[in-house]
């Protein structure tokens, strides 16, 4: 998993774990778009390809359309990282 997955993979913990892709295919998560901030200030946003490479690991899973949640191995993964 590289660093950008990684605090994708968290960020996505830290709000909820459960989010939508947005039109601009970023991730919704509890009102939050997930990316990097500075402050308040998005500065950039996490890839809709950060995602799919979760996705395709077996951190996260599609449950319905747009709909992502993190997973049991995701969480395990989050854990050994600390």
């Amino acid at each position: 998993m590289t660093d950008t997955q990684r605090a994708a993979l968290k960020m996505l913990g830290d709000h909820g774990g459960e989010g939508v892709r947005t039109n601009r295919r970023t991730l919704l998560a509890a009102g939050v778009e997930l990316g990097e901030y500075e402050g308040e200030e998005l500065v950039s946003a996490f890839a809709w390809k950060t995602w799919a490479a979760l996705r395709d690991a077996g951190m996260v899973a599609e449950v319905a359309p747009k709909r992502l949640r993190i997973t049991d191995a995701g969480r395990a993964a989050l854990e050994v990282s600390q």
